[in-house]
């Protein structure tokens, strides 16, 4: 899934890149074509380790060769299970970019939301995401 996390955080970035007006991008879930695997065991695996990934990194303020900083975040139930052989993830998970422009602050807000759910050993996927530009933000 993490290529689909890359895909989707450089459509956004290059969305905001390349507008000259300030406005938000969104892209909307698109339903992903299943992945097939061999038992449920390994789909609840996949569901797992995405949960594992989005935990990475959300106690620490990453800063980046500009200067800006970016804080990681996350929100939504993470991982359930709602029967013998159904689990699903739901999260949401944010980069808030800050970096100093002249005399006050921009920041930037990047996400994506995850919608993950195992039926037995069939996983069903359908991400989307948002972003919203530069904006003066206070200190």
């Amino acid at each position: 899934m993490s290529s689909v996390r890359y895909g989707v955080v450089s459509y956004l970035l290059y969305t905001l890149a390349c507008s000259h007006a300030q406005a938000s991008a969104h892209l909307w879930p698109v339903e992903l074509l299943p992945t097939h695997y061999e038992s449920f065991t390994q789909c609840l695996a996949v569901l797992q380790q995405q949960d594992q990934d989005d935990h990475q990194g959300l106690a620490t303020l990453e800063v980046l060769d500009s200067g800006a900083t970016v804080k990681k975040t996350l929100q939504g139930p993470g991982l359930t299970h709602s029967g013998k052989d159904t689990a699903s993830y739901q999260a949401t998970v944010g980069w808030k970019t800050r970096l100093r422009v002249d005399d006050h602050m921009q920041a930037n807000y990047t996400s994506e939301t995850r919608d993950m759910r195992c039926d037995g050993p069939t996983l069903h996927s359908s991400p989307s995401g948002e972003a919203f530009p530069a904006m003066p933000e206070s200190e």
